[in-house]
């Protein structure tokens, strides 16, 4: 049974759609990232574009401000701790059965 070609194009709009909506959220978090303290709390949320320009200084803020390395650091071993608990536990329940 093969699918009709209308039938492809109304999934990938709805698909389109969908992504869009995904997407929306990470797009609205930079831009409030570019902006200064007081314009991302006291400007209307649906004003993109800031008074007084894109701040790309609150990156390199942030990046000064906290010990990231440790965070990766930190971080790389919760993953390697959750694979290795995760492998114990399905190498055991291979053996149990």
């Amino acid at each position: 049974m093969k699918s009709s070609k209308s039938g492809k194009i109304i999934v990938y709009v709805i698909l389109i759609i969908m992504a869009v909506i995904m997407l929306i959220p990470f797009f609205w978090m930079i831009l409030t990232a570019l902006k200064t303290n007081q314009e991302s709390i006291s400007v209307s949320p649906f004003y993109i574009f800031p008074h007084s320009g894109w701040h790309f200084e609150n990156f390199a803020t942030v990046w000064k401000s906290y010990n990231f390395i440790t965070l990766y650091k930190n971080m790389i071993l919760s993953d390697k701790c959750s694979v290795c608990d995760i492998s114990f536990i399905i190498s055991s329940r291979t053996f149990i059965r």
